[in-house]
């Protein structure tokens, strides 16, 4: 057996990292050629080459599995190099696997019961129905067939109507707290109205009694309104039959007959809030209250009504506004 000369192994280079790689390589070159150098040598003499072969790749194998080792290392450095060195890192821990909770199981409440109608009202809704199918298909398609269709329906809705009107007169007149005419109501007799009318006059007349000496009655009015003229007699006969105060104004410093104490606007048009002529507004002067009566020419009948209501009405009639301070009248 031939002797093979192995070369001697450097000891320089022996550096970290690449330039060790460098060193290790140039020797297994030098080893791959003495072996191929003593290969031929044992070819003449019956050596296998094949094994000598398979022993110089089994020599490099070594390298470049720890250069790839190496690389693989600086790489892990430079991406990783924050957490620093560890001689041993405990795996993880694993987490048992917990089944997901199992969906609780909602019974649906059961939809309450709904009470049946009463059939009368399935029969209104029906007769309901049949008018306003019967009428809309007539619209659309206005042949005689469907206007015959729709005026059948509607009179028999309107015979219903018209025994439904006539059997409530008839249970009012049964009950008087129903009855118009017997519940403090204007009757519709002609003997029960002049009864009715003979009250509200002496209720009326009280009321002058009452406010006599202590209202007055603001009458606004122009020279050039034919309204005020109209108006202004009626005025006069108030006051001659029930001997209330009227203090006529006049807006543009006219005078208006039968009211010789009328006065000029000197800015309590503003302060009463006059919209418009003529116009006419009850005072209390102590109180220094305002109530506005209307504008317009007013029947007589209608102004004691009102005049009746301002003072006797109920505030849901009266509003929050119809009787205010005079000094906080709005100014124009």
């Amino acid at each position: 057996m031939r002797a093979i000369a192995i070369p001697e192994f450097p000891t320089c280079g022996w550096g970290a990292g690449r330039r060790w790689d460098a060193t290790l390589l140039a020797w297994l070159a030098a080893l791959a050629w003495a072996l191929a150098a003593s290969g031929a040598s044992a070819t003449a003499s019956g050596a296998d080459p094949a094994a000598a072969a398979r022993s110089l790749a089994a020599a490099a194998e070594p390298g470049n599995a720890r250069e790839a080792h190496d690389e693989q290392a600086d790489r892990d450095y430079w991406r990783e190099r924050n957490r620093g060195w560890f001689f041993y890192e405990a795996p993880p821990r694993s987490v048992p696997h917990k089944p997901p909770p199992r969906p609780t199981q909602v019974v649906p409440a059961a939809a309450p019961a709904v009470a049946p109608k009463h059939p009368d009202l399935q029969r209104f809704e029906a007769l309901q129905r049949r008018v306003e199918e019967t009428r809309n298909i007539a619209i659309i398609n206005p042949t005689e067939a469907n206007m015959l269709a729709h005026l059948a329906a509607q009179k028999e809705a309107i015979d219903i109507s018209e025994r439904f009107a006539k059997l409530s007169t008839r249970v009012a007149w049964s009950n008087a707290e129903f009855d118009p005419s017997a519940s403090g109501g204007r009757p519709w007799s002609a003997n029960g109205m002049h009864a009715w009318d003979a009250m509200e006059r002496q209720r009326y007349a009280a009321n002058w009694d009452r406010i006599r000496d202590t209202h007055a009655l603001f009458f606004f009015f122009r020279g050039d309104c034919p309204y005020c003229h109209a108006f202004a007699p009626q005025l006069r006969e108030l006051q001659r039959r029930t001997g209330v105060m009227i203090q006529a104004v006049s807006m543009d410093g006219t005078r208006m007959p039968g009211f010789r104490n009328a006065t000029n606007d000197n800015g309590i048009s503003k302060r009463f809030g006059v919209q418009q002529v003529p116009a006419l507004f009850l005072v209390e002067p102590r109180q220094k209250t305002v109530m506005p009566v209307g504008y317009g020419v007013i029947a007589p009948i209608e102004l004691e009504y009102r005049i009746d209501q301002l003072l006797n009405g109920s505030s849901a009639y009266l509003g929050e506004t119809t009787q205010r301070p005079l000094a906080e009248a709005p100014s124009q």
